[in-house]
């Protein structure tokens, strides 16, 4: 349950479904034409040959590659197509694949070269959300929270209440990276009261996040129900990798109020799970989970200890830095 591994999890693993409901909205960029700008250029001229209706079924076919070939040939796809079309559209979905791909750095080049050439407000906001995410991913909170606050305006102007909820849940996973407990519930509480007419369907992250509010406000028992929450949304929607860190997040609880036992035993299936599904950067909850239940058996836990500080030394994680202090200092008896 830590910035780089959980937020992560949480949005690069589910980036198909996003990118695709937030694309599908978007229409062309500019009057058709015939010139393909070139992305390495920013002074070069955009120019689209492609009808809305054109580039949203172009988009949808490079999602479907991306679900069904893999990031190689869908990344293959949107440049082909901007490069024939100039629709910058093509460009937003080579984006998210390079994030998908863990390249930050080019998805964060092709977000701002679109961001540059004044798309219509939709796809701006779309790659101000893409960039929120881009900068928590790199560490930059200020710069994740500039962009957050602009989709959500934009959303918010145009209507779009299911994508300025989800941008509302960035903006709050920036104050929780910034120990701004308080005003991350308060934005969380907002956002929920905003999706009760947006059509929202799963709330798994939300209350993910409401589980690390409250664990930063010291109520333990809230943070054990919507870590709970969190866990029954992902199974009911069967995302595997999900589940698994949704199960650190309850083993993570569990063993800090006691339920040494069940705590194990989350920490364990979460295990399980990363090694099926070959997500072991997601590990590192399940270290942490450890060394409370190490405590509690009076075992030694200093590797451990020190396998987490490694981690965070190489990941210059803010939450687990957190976790590991807390941990560092508590006491199984009390």
């Amino acid at each position: 349950m830590n910035t780089k591994t959980a937020m992560m999890a949480v949005i690069v693993i589910q980036a198909l479904a996003i990118a695709y409901l937030i694309g599908l909205q978007q229409g062309k960029h500019t009057a058709p034409g015939t010139t393909a700008g070139n992305p390495s250029d920013p002074e070069s001229k955009v120019m689209t040959t492609l009808s809305p209706q054109e580039a949203d079924r172009h988009y949808k076919e490079g999602m479907r590659l991306l679900d069904e070939r893999g990031a190689v040939e869908a990344e293959t796809f949107f440049q082909q197509h901007f490069d024939r079309t100039g629709h910058l559209k093509m460009l937003y979905g080579k984006a998210w694949i390079k994030f998908i791909r863990s390249e930050p750095k080019a998805a964060r080049e092709l977000a701002e070269y679109i961001l540059s050439h004044h798309p219509e407000e939709r796809l701006s906001a779309h790659c101000a959300y893409l960039l929120g995410y881009i900068h928590i991913n790199e560490q930059r909170p200020a710069e994740a929270k500039r962009y957050f606050s602009r989709a959500q305006t934009i959303y918010d102007q145009l209507g779009i209440g299911h994508n300025a909820f989800k941008a509302r849940l960035g903006l709050a996973g920036v104050l929780l990276m910034n120990r701004q407990y308080v005003e991350a519930d308060q934005l969380l509480n907002v956002a929920m009261d905003s999706a009760k007419n947006a059509g929202i369907t799963h709330f798994g992250h939300f209350f993910h996040l409401k589980a690390r509010a409250s664990f930063g406000l010291g109520n333990l028992k809230a943070a054990i129900d919507f870590s709970e929450r969190e866990l029954a949304e992902y199974q009911r929607i069967r995302d595997q990798v999900n589940i698994g860190v949704a199960l650190g997040d309850v083993g993570f609880f569990y063993g800090l109020t006691g339920r040494i036992r069940e705590s194990e035993q989350a920490t364990a299936e979460a295990e399980r799970i990363f090694e099926k599904q070959r997500a072991k950067d997601k590990i590192i909850q399940t270290r942490i989970n450890k060394i409370i239940i190490g405590k509690c058996r009076q075992e030694g836990v200093a590797e451990l200890i020190e396998e987490v500080r490694s981690y965070i030394a190489r990941s210059n994680d803010p939450y687990a830095q957190e976790m590991l202090e807390y941990v560092q200092t508590w006491d199984c008896s009390g």
